[in-house]
Parts: structure tokens; sequence; C-alpha cells
């Protein structure tokens, strides 16, 4: 048995973590408001029947310029994504709280014997740097409706809907952030069974699925929302992750 350990992560909520097993079935959990310490007992916990830890955040700050070269190339391709600042002093900024916890739990992956993948190595017993909303637009093959990245509620109920579509049932309760965890959980998966891109460049990649739904070149289009568009929220979106 090769399991799938998903964790979304968040500055003020702690991690999310979502266990699969290869049949894409909830194996331990759902997790909420795990510190990355507990993480890591988890993972020492599971043992070797851990295949994959994919974590919803940058293993750690860009190198140069504004923005890493796996950010560069999903914007490319029409997938909006946070940039990972290189300037120490932009990096130390409030907004990159939530990458920090996260690049704590690639530490504590490490020390429990799952190393950052890297280029030309294997998934097997790595973590993987993921992005639930690429997840969610590679396994469709479009991107979600206007305004649905801008609601929680619609965003729960799209990504809901791929992990549906994929197999995985977490529950019609679970969180965004749950569901997020169960999107990583899967793409690490994904990649045990060799269905994956490696988006970037040495030494940072984003994992994304690759089941043959993305054009072979250029942009994702956008998906028609049923009924017509999504209205847009009544609060705008904040731009970090809280």
């Amino acid at each position: 048995m090769a399991l799938s350990v998903g964790v979304d992560v968040s500055k003020t909520r702690g991690l999310d973590v979502v266990v699969l097993d290869e049949r894409r079935r909830l194996f331990d959990g759902p997790r909420s408001r795990v510190s990355p310490s507990a993480l890591g007992a988890l993972l020492v916990s599971l043992g070797d029947r851990v295949g994959v830890v994919a974590i919803d955040s940058p293993s750690a700050p860009g190198l140069h310029g504004p923005a890493r070269p796996c950010e560069v190339e999903l914007r490319r391709r029409g997938v909006q994504v946070f940039s990972t600042a290189s300037d120490p002093c932009c990096f130390a900024g409030p907004f990159f709280d939530w990458a920090r916890v996260g690049m704590r739990a690639f530490e504590v992956a490490r020390e429990a014997g799952f190393e950052l993948f890297g280029e030309g190595g294997g998934v097997y017993r790595r973590a993987l740097e993921v992005f639930p909303h690429a997840s969610d637009v590679f396994l469709r093959g479009e991107l979600p409706p206007a305004g649905t990245t801008r609601s929680v509620a619609a965003k729960r109920t799209w990504r809901s809907g791929t992990l549906r579509r994929a197999g995985v049932e977490v529950g019609p309760r679970a969180s965004l952030d749950i569901v997020d965890a169960a999107l990583a959980a899967l793409t690490g998966q994904l990649a045990l069974e060799g269905r994956f891109e490696a988006i970037g460049e040495d030494p940072y990649f984003i994992v994304v699925p690759d089941v043959g739904s993305a054009p072979s070149l250029g942009r994702f289009r956008r998906a028609e929302a049923p009924g017509g568009p999504l209205p847009a929220p009544s609060v705008p979106a904040r731009g970090a992750k809280s």
C-alpha cells in the first residue's frame, strides 16, 4: 500500500491533512488544525506506508526575480498563482507568513525521510510542492467559471466536484481547506502512478496531474457556469492566504 499525504497550509488555521490510499479512499482523518510537529509525528507513525507527501506551499523563497519559473509558466497557461519573492526584505513581510508555515511542513517532511522532489528524480518517498487550484485545472482541462475563485463556497463546490469525478469523497461538510488537502493528496497519488507533470526548473517544481486533459499548446479556456455566470461576491477576496 502506498499512501499519499496531502497538506493544505494556513497561517492562522494551521495545516489540514488528508491521507489517500492507492484506491483514492480516505485512509486517515481528515485532520484539521494540525501543527507542523504533529504532521511530522503522523508521517513517522505511518512509516513506510507513505509513498509521497504533497504540500500546498512553496518549499523555499525564490532564487532571483519577483517570481519563480514554475509560477511564470503556470501564468502563461492561464493559471493564476501567487509569486514567491526572492528579495529577502519582501519575503520577510507578513504576506508570506503562510508560506513560512508551509516551508516548516517541508522541513518536518524531510526530517521524516521525504526529501524535496527534484529534476530527473522519482516521486516515491519525496515531498512535492503542489497547488490545488492548478491541480483542479489540470484535472478538468479548463479553468473554473468566472467568479469561482473569489468565493469560498463556490471554490469548495467546484473543487469537490473535481474530486468526485476522480473518485475521491471527502463528505458534504468538508471545508475548503480539507478539499484542497484532498486535491493535494490526489495529485500525489497520480504522481505515484506516473501521471504528472513537473512545471518549473531545478530546484523548484510545482507538480500537477497529467491525465490528458491539458491543452497541448497555449492557455486553458474557462468553463461556463451552469445557468450563466456566477454572481460576484459581496466582499472582495483578500490577496493573502490567511
